[in-house]
């Protein structure tokens, strides 16, 4: 047993299949805020553009981890069923979080 299916043992037997949601979003947003500090904190990019940056390296890591962890898909990626929607949402929130 590997140390992902200890996590993922550990979050189903304290909080159900909710718990990897949890954990999953926790996960992206330390890697999001981590990139967005380094882009703005760090560099010195614009609040913007440092959250474009962020969100942009930080969505292939969370597709990962979502279709992994959540969805419990394994094998070849679906580009119109999980991948194109995935994407699509998260361009969109992308967008709007930039924007504010």
């Amino acid at each position: 047993m590997g140390l992902s299916d200890s996590i993922l043992n550990f979050v189903d037997g304290r909080m159900g299949t909710g718990g990897r949601y949890i954990v999953v979003s926790g996960i992206n947003l330390v890697n999001h805020q981590l990139l967005l500090r380094l882009a703005n904190g760090v560099w010195g990019w614009p609040g913007g553009w440092a959250n474009a940056f962020a969100a942009t390296i930080a969505l292939f890591p969370a597709y990962l981890l979502a279709r992994a962890w959540v969805w419990s898909v394994s094998g070849a990626h679906s580009v119109r069923n999980e991948v194109a929607p995935f994407f699509v949402l998260a361009i969109v929130g992308m967008l709007v979080s930039s924007a504010t």
